[in-house]
């Protein structure tokens, strides 16, 4: 973030989260009467949009140096100008404070119920972490070069992003060192997968013991 500020690209940096706080404030219902959207398929095409494009949002930031995290859920929710709650919202929100933890933005949406000619776990743009919970795979080859090209530039930049918050966080050892470990580890499995060794990132290179105590 300080280096988006300091390096003039504020303008750009607003208008990419402003997106994505559009498209995380999607509403599947009427705005009239709150009803469900009348036909299934249409629910369906807006999911898969939207999800395509948080995900694309998500690593694109992750060039820009900002990471993210949230909760995807489908559920009702009642608004008006300036205000919004609702069952659905407050599950999103237990989602991410709850079980994001990492940079990622999770879901428990049952994408066989919306698109049932997807197997149970093989939805496009969407993994089961190590956990077991599912999340926006921003970071997968397919998503990461339809996002941001699958160029050396494209990954130079989320390498070089990365590292920086290494750096940041090279003397933590609790929850956001973890965080940061989290992202190297999926970015470097995308570099395996993309066969590009020269992009490995090792976090113990960005790593500074705890200061012992003076006595």
């Amino acid at each position: 973030m300080r280096q988006l500020l300091t390096g003039g690209c504020g303008t750009l940096m607003t208008k990419m989260l402003s997106c994505l706080l559009r498209k995380c404030a999607i509403f599947l219902t009427s705005p009239s009467d709150f009803a469900p959207l009348p036909q299934e398929k249409d629910r369906a095409f807006i999911i898969f949009r939207e999800v395509i494009d948080i995900s694309f949002a998500q690593a694109n930031l992750l060039q820009r140096g900002i990471l993210i995290r949230g909760g995807m859920t489908v559920g009702p929710l009642f608004y008006d100008s300036s205000h919004v709650f609702g069952p659905g919202l407050v599950r999103a929100y237990e989602l991410e404070s709850r079980l994001a933890i990492y940079p990622r933005i999770v879901t428990e949406m049952y994408f066989d119920r919306y698109f049932p000619e997807y197997t149970k776990g093989e939805f496009p743009f969407v993994e089961t972490d190590f956990d077991g919970i599912p999340y926006l795979s921003y970071l997968s080859p397919n998503t990461f070069a339809s996002a941001v090209g699958m160029t050396l530039n494209a990954l130079k930049q989320a390498h070089t992003s990365i590292t920086l918050n290494l750096q940041d966080t090279r003397s933590e050892v609790g929850a956001d060192r973890q965080k940061q470990l989290w992202l190297v580890r999926k970015f470097n499995e995308l570099a395996n997968q993309l066969n590009k060794p020269g992009f490995l990132i090792d976090p113990t290179q960005h790593f500074a013991p705890p200061k012992e105590a003076k006595e």
